[in-house]
C-alpha cells in the first residue's frame, strides 16, 4: 500500500477535466461528521502492549475507526482455520484484542485483508500450510508465460510487493471469499477492507488455465495476441472482470456472514492506472453496490496533487462513497503540514478520510494532539 504515488495534474487533463474545473473542487454533501479511519499495518500486532498503546493513541487523536491488517501476506493475525498464524503470535489473538480495547473507546474496527498478495517475493514461506506452498499453481503468470514463483529472487523483490494469486481461477475466488467469510463470521467487526484487489500490472494474468478458458471462448490464446488485435481490448476486459467477480463474491459472503457489515477497498487513486493497467474498476464496484466505499490512496505531500486525484474519483463514482486516503509518511516529522492537508481535504466535505498509517504517526511528534484539537475535534470544524 505504501508505494502508491500520486499522478501528475496533466493526466486529469487527458481524462477530459478542464483546468478551470480542477481549480474549483466541490464541497461534498457529507454526513455531520466523517469517518476518520486509521490504517494499522500488521507490524506491531504481535505485541499486546503495542496494541494497547495504538488503540489509546487513536482514540485520543479523534479517530473513529481502525482498519487493522489481519491478513497481510496469507498469514493470519486472528484465529484462522484457513491461514497459518503469523510468526510470533503464540496464543495471542490481535484482532480479538483490538476489538475488546476499541469498543469501550467508541472505535469501529474494520478487518483489512490483502486479497491477492501472498508471501514475500523471492522466498517461500516457512509453513507448509501457507497458500504459496500448498497451492503454488494458484500464483499468476506473466506475459512470457512464466509463473511469478519462477522469477529470480532479485527480480521478484525489486518488482513485487508479494506473490500475486491469479484472480481468474475459481479456486482463488473461493479462497479469498473463505477468508473474508471466516473473519466476518467469527469476529464482530464493523467492516471488511480489501487491499491489493487487483493485478500487479498489464503484463500479468497469463495463467495457463485462464488462457485456456479465454481461448475456448474467443478463439485465441492471449499470449499470442498482436498489439493491434481487437481481442486485446477483450482480453483486458476479461481480466478486469475477473477482479470484479472476486470483489462481488467477497462482498456477498461478508454481508451474508454478518448483515450490516461495511465492505470497502483501498484503491489506486489514478483512474487510468487503476482501471486500465491494474484492472481495478473501482468506480463500477461502488456504482453497482458491491462496495460501500473506496479509499483512493492519494499519498502526496502536495495537497493540490491530492485534490486533483480526488476530483476524478468524486466525478467517476458517488462522491459520498469515495473516502480520501492520505499518506502521513509523506510528511516525515512535519506534523503541522500533515494536519493542514487533513484540514484542506475535510473542507471538501467527504463522508470519510483515511490516514496511512499509525506507524507513520508514531514518527511525527505532536500530531495526535494537533488532530484532536483541530480537524478531528468532537463537534469541531475542519
Amino acid at each position: 500500500m505504501k508505494g502508491i504515488l500520486a499522478r501528475p495534474f496533466r493526466l486529469l487533463l487527458a481524462l477530459g477535466f478542464s483546468a478551470a474545473i480542477l481549480g474549483s473542487l466541490p464541497v461534498l454533501a457529507g454526513g455531520p461528521r466523517p469517518l476518520r479511519g486509521l490504517w494499522v499495518p500488521r507490524w506491531g500486532l504481535t505485541d499486546p502492549q503495542w496494541v494497547e498503546r495504538m488503540v489509546d493513541d487513536a482514540a485520543r487523536a479523534g479517530f473513529t475507526a481502525l482498519f487493522v491488517q489481519v491478513d497481510g501476506r496469507g498469514e493470519a493475525y486472528y484465529r484462522s482455520s484457513i491461514l497459518p498464524p503469523a510468526e510470533g503470535l503464540g496464543e495471542y489473538d490481535p484482532l480479538a484484542s483490538v476489538l475488546a480495547l476499541a469498543r469501550p473507546r467508541g472505535l469501529a474496527v474494520h478487518a483489512w485483508i490483502n486479497a491477492f498478495t501472498v508471501g514475500l517475493p523471492g522466498r517461500r514461506p516457512a509453513s507448509a500450510a501457507h497458500v504459496v506452498n500448498a497451492h503454488p499453481e494458484w500464483i499468476t503468470y506473466d506475459a512470457a508465460g512464466q509463473s511469478l514463483l519462477a522469477w529470480p529472487a532479485e527480480r521478484a523483490q525489486r518488482n513485487l510487493p508479494g506473490y500475486f494469486l491469479e484472480p481468474g481461477l475459481p479456486a482463488v475466488a473461493d479462497f479469498v471469499a473463505a477468508v473474508v467469510g471466516e473473519v466476518a463470521e467469527r469476529y464482530p467487526v464493523d467492516g471488511i477492507h480489501l487491499d491489493y484487489i487487483r493485478y500487479p500490472g498489464p503484463d500479468m494474468g497469463y495463467h495457463p488455465a485462464v488462457r485456456e478458458e479465454f481461448a475456448a471462448r474467443h478463439g485465441a490464446d492471449p499470449l499470442t495476441l498482436e498489439p493491434s488485435s481487437p481481442l486485446r481490448a477483450v482480453w483486458d476486459d476479461w481480466r478486469r472482470q475477473q477482479v470484479s467477480n472476486v470483489v462481488r463474491r467477497a462482498a456477498a459472503v461478508a454481508r451474508l456472514s454478518r448483515p450490516g457489515i461495511l465492505v470497502s477497498a483501498a484503491v489506486f487513486p489514478d483512474l487510468n492506472e487503476a482501471v486500465k493497467l491494474r484492472y481495478q474498476d473501482w468506480p463500477r464496484w461502488v456504482l453497482e453496490g458491491d462496495l460501500d466505499f473506496v479509499t483512493p490512496m492519494a499519498y502526496s505531500a502536495s495537497t493540490a496533487e491530492v485534490e486533483s486525484l480526488l476530483l476524478a474519483g468524486w466525478q467517476a463514482a458517488p462522491p459520498q462513497a469515495v473516502y480520501p486516503g492520505l499518506g502521513a509518511y509523506k510528511f516525515g516529522k512535519d506534523a503541522d503540514a500533515f494536519v493542514n492537508q487533513v484540514k484542506a481535504i475535510l473542507a471538501h466535505g467527504p463522508s470519510g478520510v483515511m490516514v496511512y498509517s499509525y506507524q507513520a504517526l508514531q514518527e511525527m511528534p505532536g500530531v495526535l494532539g494537533l488532530l484532536a484539537a483541530g480537524p478531528f475535534a468532537p463537534g469541531g470544524q475542519p
